[in-house]
């Protein structure tokens, strides 16, 4: 059975974590996606999540020849109370 998200997009069995790789991430997400991932995890929470590395990643993935189209990409927003002292976006803008 495949699971859908409500606009009929199908959601994949598994996904690539990429909590803790830090400065490894735009290259554990690469050698993942190398090795049969198309649907990588991550959080716009600095203190556990390197999203600009995943960027980085995609971007040679799509140098390589693959796309943004066959991967799917699930990312959260985390609350100030969450980030730690580490948050990555001016709380305090209205």
């Amino acid at each position: 059975m495949t699971l859908k998200t409500y606009d009929g997009v199908a959601l994949p069995s598994f996904l690539y974590g990429t909590a803790w790789k830090k400065d490894a991430t735009a290259s554990l997400v690469q050698l993942a996606v190398e090795s049969g991932f198309t649907a990588i995890d991550t959080a716009n929470q600095l203190v556990h999540y390197n999203e600009v590395g995943v960027g980085e990643a995609l971007l040679a993935l799509a140098k390589k020849g693959v796309g943004r189209d066959k991967l799917f990409l699930q990312t959260k927003f985390t609350s100030v109370g969450g980030q730690r002292g580490h948050t990555p976006y001016d709380s305090s803008a209205t």
